[in-house]
């Protein structure tokens, strides 16, 4: 999943399915709102076969939730 924007819920990846011009910053949001509201959400994903699929979060259940979004990188990290 080099160089992908990813999402990764508990032992689960998944890269985030960009094809439909996603707005990162409103995914973040509802990512964190859900986890504050304990609602479920529906994002769109690519498994690990690139096949687009549906990922059902559930704010009240996930522990954690990890979203990669590639970004440049910070001070005392070397670039790829």
């Amino acid at each position: 999943m080099n160089g992908d924007k990813t999402i990764r819920v508990g032992s689960f990846e998944y890269v985030i399915d960009e094809s439909g011009g996603t707005d990162l910053a409103a995914l973040a949001r509802s990512i964190e709102d859900a986890m504050n509201q304990r609602r479920v959400i529906t994002l769109a994903v690519l498994d690990e076969k690139r096949n687009r699929a549906t990922l059902y979060l559930n704010g009240a259940t996930a522990d954690a939730v990890v979203l990669d979004l590639e970004l440049p990188p910070r001070p005392g990290q070397m670039a790829p």
